[in-house]
């Protein structure tokens, strides 16, 4: 009892702390309320090291800690939520270079009670599936596209539809980031907050359900393809990490007599050409992993939602 206590008092010190810095900044004397939010939310990013993550490697945590399947309805409890954190900033710096490693336990903390301020505000220990895919996926750095992408993956259905109270629901969750930085007023959620995005727009016409049909074969093929993905990334990792073993021993120090050796610095010169030749190695591995990734969550998506719709007529949900 009295250890719960003292977590709740470090957890709202922690909370105060990160807010108070924020205001230090006097991010509040911004007129424009769109830009003051952008401003706000980008400190909290930085602040957590966020900036630094893309989609792919949000994606890749998700997928270690078994959240990319289950029902985004389900939630999470404090110490779940604190794995998938500690899953992708312990990954960032692995492949950060040894000069700019980040504070992992103090990123840790810092999203998580941010996270909690934002989703839990009365304390109840737990968070939707949904809405730390939806915060995750706001708040990391990378690619504004595949950032959309991965959204919109959430909140379409199997044919590319969007369904309109899964962006309700994307909505309610999302809009609760600017509340938290105190732009609840400016940008809180509404019941009509998704309606207004399509007041103007015309009722759309009725479609007849896609005439498509998956069979054993088919899906025998797809997850054939998903095994093969999925070997093809634990070569890249394995290649990774080997070439990673290789760059921090090109990286080591050379003694000072090696200084006066002509010979010993021209193999210094190969060895840092080598370490150049390495990382860009890595940074090319780094994008077939990611592309892997993206094949691998499609097909996951699809071989789910289709063997769950065998034998189901689809009827579209249309709104205006």
């Amino acid at each position: 009892m009295i250890e719960d206590s003292g977590k709740r008092g470090n957890t709202m010190a922690e909370r105060r702390q990160l807010f108070a810095e924020m205001r230090a900044q006097d991010l509040d004397r911004i007129r424009l309320s769109t830009y003051r939010t952008a401003c706000k939310l980008r400190f909290v990013q930085k602040k957590c090291n966020l900036h630094l993550v893309d989609i792919w490697n949000v994606i890749e945590a998700l997928r270690e800690n078994a959240l990319n399947n289950l029902d985004p309805n389900i939630e999470l409890n404090v110490a779940r939520l604190e794995a998938v954190l500690s899953t992708i900033f312990y990954q960032l710096n692995k492949r950060m270079p040894t000069t700019h490693q980040i504070h992992v336990e103090q990123s840790i903390s810092l999203l998580l009670n941010f996270l909690l301020a934002a989703f839990d505000p009365e304390g109840h220990g737990k968070i939707s599936v949904f809405a730390v895919k939806m915060a995750l996926a706001t708040l990391c750095g990378g690619k504004i596209m595949d950032k959309l992408r991965y959204i919109f993956s959430m909140i379409s259905d199997s044919s590319g539809v969007m369904v309109y109270g899964r962006y309700d629901q994307f909505l309610r969750e999302v809009l609760k980031l600017p509340t938290a930085v105190f732009e609840g007023p400016s940008f809180g959620y509404t019941e009509q907050s998704a309606r207004s995005c399509f007041s103007q727009q015309q009722p759309s016409q009725q479609r007849n359900a896609p005439d498509i049909s998956f069979t054993i074969d088919a899906n025998k093929q797809q997850r054939q393809l998903i095994a093969e993905l999925e070997n093809k990334n634990r070569e890249i990792l394995q290649e990774i990490q080997r070439l990673r073993l290789e760059h921090e021993q090109a990286s080591q120090p050379t003694p000072e007599k090696a200084q006066q050796n002509p010979t010993l610095l021209a193999e210094l010169r190969l060895l840092r050409q080598r370490k150049d030749e390495l990382e860009q190695r890595m940074s090319a591995l780094q994008e077939s992993r990611r592309e892997l990734m993206v094949q691998l969550e499609g097909l996951m998506k699809l071989l789910k939602e289709e063997e769950l719709k065998q034998g189901v007529s689809y009827v579209p949900y249309c709104r205006s």
